[in-house]
């Protein structure tokens, strides 16, 4: 006993295996990692660990070019199109309108076009309106797997109607929400909207879009032209908001929201019109200008 305490028996190390029997023998062994449970889960996932897989935002484009054609300044809005596109050589789809349709010279069109692109920028193809209104899945597939769809020009009524006969309008739409650029003139560049009104006939008409943007679209051919005229009168009627650009002016939507007005000629205007107490008023918008292209 120390102090009323019982001392602990001395510890000795083993000595070739064996110790006397008066003296106890402690044995230290040394600790031992764990092996099951949560520890060798923790291990077993650090060994086949994958790298993440990045997730890429690609934004919801839209390029309205105003006017019936793009006009003198055509290239500098085509390189446009193609700087906001993915990839370094996008894929390109023109879509061409028929032989005969107001708007379109078909195959006599399809030169010009493919004249406003350089071939070292851009992987071009295109295709003309099937001449029976059915789905092709071919066709399908293919706008799916494109970076940029420019509709060039043609009737906006016969544009639309087409589309929905054939599902065209739904795989449109959901390349434009997968980040494809949607564009183009005429009634390439209206279609996109809620409404666009048009004059056939001399006689003013809205035509309902295929909605991806919540406004009044329109392509201005002239100052005081039928469709500026129809576009005035379709708003007092409607008091939706709508955008109007001139020939050679670019709306560039992200989007629902006009991210920036662009022009290849300066003299070219872009406006947000709108219904104010039974009058027309076109507010104009600013514009960047673009930089001549030669080809």
């Amino acid at each position: 006993m120390i102090g009323g305490v019982a001392a602990l028996p001395a510890i000795r190390p083993r000595t070739n295996g064996e110790a006397s029997p008066s003296e106890p023998l402690i044995t230290v062994r040394p600790a031992r990692r764990p092996t099951g449970g949560l520890a060798e889960a923790r291990q077993t996932r650090a060994a086949v660990r994958r790298p993440r897989r990045e997730c890429v935002f690609r934004p919801r484009q839209l390029v309205c070019f105003g006017g019936a054609s793009l006009g003198p300044g055509g290239a500098a809005l085509n390189e446009y199109a193609l700087s906001i596109a993915r990839g370094r050589r996008p894929r390109i789809c023109l879509l061409v309108p028929a032989r005969g349709e107001r708007g379109g010279e078909g195959e006599d069109r399809l030169a010009d076009l493919y004249r406003g692109f350089s071939d070292a920028r851009c992987e071009l193809s295109h295709f003309f309106p099937p001449r029976r209104q059915r789905e092709d899945q071919d066709l399908h597939a293919h706008l799916r797997r494109q970076d940029v769809i420019y509709v060039a020009g043609g009737d906006l009524v016969r544009l639309l109607g087409g589309w929905r006969a054939s599902g065209i309008d739904a795989v449109l739409s959901q390349a434009w929400r997968n980040g494809t650029v949607l564009c183009g003139f005429g009634a390439g560049g209206v279609c996109w909207f809620a409404e666009a009104p048009t004059s056939i006939d001399g006689r003013a008409r809205t035509v309902r879009g295929l909605g991806l943007l919540p406004w009044s679209g329109f392509a201005l051919h002239g100052a005081e032209g039928a469709q500026r005229v129809a576009h005035r009168s379709s708003l007092l009627a409607h008091t939706r908001l709508g955008y109007a650009a001139e020939e050679g002016v670019g709306l560039h939507f992200v989007g629902a929201r006009l991210e920036v007005a662009v022009a290849s000629q300066a003299d070219r205007r872009a406006y947000r019109v709108e219904a104010r107490e039974g009058r027309l008023v076109e507010t104009p918008l600013p514009t960047t200008p673009l930089k001549a292209v030669t080809r």
